[in-house]
């Protein structure tokens, strides 16, 4: 009982610091990315394009999770401002569903994706 207590308390201290952090980025800082959109979503083949607006000129991470929390996808981009696309596939892995994560370093939007 002592060690649920224990992590429950941590978690929650974790938890805490993690939503200031992003609400005071929120509204320091432009947004990430504006009109996020991934097609085909639910993909048959594995392929997906990410299309978004960048407010202004920075490096984008973009990835994609497993459902058990492991990378399998990772790419960096350096956006201006204005429209952006790109592609990747999971033809690799297997099917499921899958979290996309598009972020700057202080700021992330969160897409899930399918692949069936």
């Amino acid at each position: 009982m002592k060690y649920i207590v224990t992590f429950l308390f941590i978690f929650t201290l974790a938890l805490g610091t993690s939503l200031a952090q992003n609400s005071f980025a929120r509204f320091n800082t432009a947004e990430v990315v504006v009109n996020l959109s991934v097609y085909p979503n639910p993909s048959t083949t594995g392929d997906f394009s990410v299309k978004f607006d960048s407010e202004e000129s920075k490096l984008i991470n973009i990835k994609v999770y497993n459902l058990i929390g492991r990378e399998v996808y990772r790419e960096q981009i350096s956006t201006q401002a204005g429209s952006q696309k790109t592609s990747f596939n999971l033809r690799n892995f297997p099917k499921g569903v899958y979290m996309l994560e598009v972020s700057d370093g202080n700021q992330r939007v969160t897409r899930r994706l399918s692949y069936i």
